[in-house]
């Protein structure tokens, strides 16, 4: 009968985090059955629908449906979406994935969408502003920048530092290598070239 009673004591002070949470700080553990919300998490925040944090996070972040990030250092991994500004760690969507500034590793089913990474972006489909790593898919896409490599089908960007390996590469300005079936450089002598192209 103790036991008993003493369960459901420990269950009445627990019941507060296991519907709706929306502490500003936590610390070890919070879980929500419908949503997750907090200022701040140091450990794990799960929200078995959806899960956000408004300023930071040290930690891991899970959620079912969609994860948002303000400000994160550790994991964050969403069943369908993953959103954020800035984390420092991996982040896994498993059909989107938009946070802006990541340093580490960004994941998704289908599409991966971010404004800077520095490390490895990976997904069927890639795009991003600037990278500085790898950015892998089978359509990879850079509007400005790339200091490193790019591997994919189809790869495209703005200005190369570094190496496309695709069967379609596309670039404005190379200061590198591409190698695949076609390789256009538009400020090479040579803007178009099969097999590889070299670019100083």
């Amino acid at each position: 009968m103790f036991k008993l009673r003493g369960l459901i004591v420990i269950f009445l002070l627990l019941f507060q985090n296991l519907v709706f949470s929306g502490e500003r700080k936590i610390t070890i553990l919070r879980i929500g059955i419908l949503s997750s919300k907090a200022e701040n998490v140091n450990g794990i925040q799960i929200g078995l629908l959806s899960a956000k944090i408004e300023n930071k996070i040290n930690g891991l972040q899970f959620s079912s449906v969609i994860g948002n990030i303000e400000d994160g250092n550790g994991v964050q991994i969403s069943g369908i979406f993953s959103i954020g500004e800035t984390l420092k760690g991996i982040t896994f969507g498993g059909m989107l994935n938009g946070v802006d500034r990541v340093k580490g590793i960004q994941l998704s089913g289908l599409l991966s969408h971010c404004d800077n990474i520095i490390g490895l972006q990976l997904s069927p489909i890639v795009l991003s502003k600037e990278v500085r790593g790898f950015q892998i898919g089978l359509f990879s896409g850079i509007t400005d920048s790339l200091v490193g490599c790019q591997i994919g089908l189809f790869n495209t960007a703005e200005n190369v530092k570094g190496v496309q390996i695709g069967f379609i590469n596309l670039c404005k300005n190379l200061k590198g290598v591409q190698i695949g079936g076609i390789n256009i450089a538009k400020n090479n002598f040579l803007p178009l070239m099969l097999g590889i192209n070299i670019g100083f």
